[in-house]
């Protein structure tokens, strides 16, 4: 299993979008399982679970 973090400046839905569609569409096998979006205070956090099916 793969983690990535990062503080960044920016457009964070245009973040989360642009990893998804870079994870599941540059692989055959990688699926989109489960994903959860939350707010605590001022911080977001995007969690997604993906599986290959090879």
């Amino acid at each position: 299993m793969a983690k990535f973090e990062k503080s960044l400046t920016g457009n964070f839905d245009e973040f989360v979008r642009y990893m998804h569609e870079a994870i599941t569409g540059g692989s055959v096998s990688a699926t989109f399982e489960d994903g959860s979006d939350f707010v605590v205070d001022t911080i977001r956090v995007s969690v997604r679970a993906t599986s290959d099916t090879a």
